[in-house]
């Protein structure tokens, strides 16, 4: 029973099929969309689901950073654009090169999360924090709308 559970792991072209399937491992399609429990099992993710669950996930990073680690956190406007200005070299010049060393597929995986991924949460890192030195600059010079009414 070991080996044909292991036959059925094996990646087409590299290993040969089982020669005979028991009774008990014949694909039985799934209730409501058709495909068997082999099919199932296999699931391909899209570039563009790929590219927006990453970009989400750097997000909701770079969100609990900010929440997280409050004292990190820029004081002035000029500590956060010179933040803006890293990111953006970093962005530039770090990412391209450290993925041009990829060769393989596991070495790409590896690159983007090890390389990209900490590059994009310190992009939006950044962001986030020059969006609330902006805020906190303009609600000390001007009042808000709404607040001349006075209840």
């Amino acid at each position: 029973m070991h080996i044909q559970a292991l036959q059925r792991l094996a990646v087409p072209g590299v290993c040969r099929p089982p020669l005979e399937l028991e009774k008990e491992e014949i694909p039985t399609p799934l209730p409501g969309d058709g495909r068997t429990n082999q099919e199932a099992d296999r699931i391909e993710v899209s570039v563009q689901m790929f590219i927006m669950a990453f970009g989400v996930g750097a997000t909701a990073l770079a969100i609990w950073t900010d929440y997280r680690l409050r004292g990190v956190r820029p004081s002035t406007l000029r500590i956060a654009m010179l933040h803006v200005a890293l990111a953006m070299l970093v962005a530039r010049f770090v990412v391209p090169v450290a993925l041009q060393a990829v060769g393989s597929i596991a070495t790409a995986m590896g690159s983007v999360f090890l390389i990209g991924l900490p590059a994009s949460v310190y992009c939006l890192l950044a962001t986030l924090w020059i969006l609330r030195q902006l805020g906190d600059t303009l609600g000390n010079t001007r009042q808000g709308p709404g607040s001349g009414i006075r209840s």
